[in-house]
């Protein structure tokens, strides 16, 4: 299997040193989305929700022949998780990020074969988007808790 940036709420009992944004790896993307003060620009490769892919590697190992596998999550851009993330937690507008506009419409990946191989269907975008900031917001709160001060940027995906 071939996927693009991996996103999505953390695994559970996930531990990290705290403040460092770049242990979140490629999650660190959405948590970009968290500071007014970033300007994003969505990847033209898109997206895949962590746990689609580990599904999408266990089935993989059931399926007899050599196949090789694109797969990927449903389309979107930032500006449509921005305005996502505001339509369920206004609370946040003011804190999130602004993002360039992108012409492109869908992603560039044919996920086809993942469907007829494997019988994997990515989960909606706003699903991933909904759970992956929630938990990096509980995050954010228990480094804030111990005493570390929160900024925009740093790690290694800026």
């Amino acid at each position: 299997m071939n996927p693009p940036f991996f996103i999505g709420p953390l695994a559970p009992g996930f531990r990290v040193q705290p403040g460092d944004k770049a242990a979140l790896s490629t999650d660190q993307f959405i948590y970009n989305l968290l500071f007014a003060e970033n300007k994003v620009d969505t990847p033209v490769i898109g997206f895949v929700d962590v746990r689609d892919v580990a599904i999408g590697l266990v089935k993989g190992q059931k399926t007899l022949g050599k196949h090789r596998i694109v797969f990927g999550g449903e389309w979107f851009t930032f500006e449509e998780a921005v305005a996502y993330i505001v339509s369920i937690r206004p609370q946040l507008k003011d804190r999130l990020a602004t993002a360039s506009p992108i012409a492109q419409k869908n992603s560039l990946l044919d996920i086809s074969k993942a469907a007829l191989v494997l019988g994997l269907t990515p989960r909606p975008w706003k699903e991933t988007i909904r759970e992956a900031v929630d938990d990096l917001l509980k995050l954010e709160e228990s480094w804030i808790a111990q005493g570390i001060e929160i900024k925009a940027g740093g790690g290694s995906i800026d």
